[in-house]
């Protein structure tokens, strides 16, 4: 229960800091740095290369679990590591009802 409380905070928090920088710079705002700072675009490629990682281990561990993965991936495309965070709620609470059999 405290992975998943854990899980929650951190899903709330970054998604909520992140609601607020994109109210506030608009979504394509990193893009834009991005294109003029190189230290941006390293940021991003580390992004995208970390959420494939992220994107390979999450894949097998939905098919040993029974976890529908897509949906989160899906999310994750716009969204980042908003994706991967619910799924391991998902994941979470999933494990926690077969357990409670």
């Amino acid at each position: 229960m405290t992975r998943l409380i854990i899980l929650i905070t951190v899903l709330l928090a970054f998604g909520g800091w992140s609601t607020g920088i994109i109210l506030e710079e608009g979504y394509w705002g990193f893009l834009i740095n991005a294109r003029d700072d190189p230290w941006s675009r390293q940021v991003l490629v580390d992004l995208v290369l970390t959420l494939g990682v992220v994107w390979t281990y999450l894949r097998h561990d939905a098919s040993q679990t029974g976890t529908p993965w897509v949906p989160y991936f899906v999310i994750s495309l716009p969204l980042g590591v908003i994706g991967p965070l619910a799924y391991l709620i998902h994941r979470q609470v999933v494990v926690l009802r077969r357990a409670e059999r």
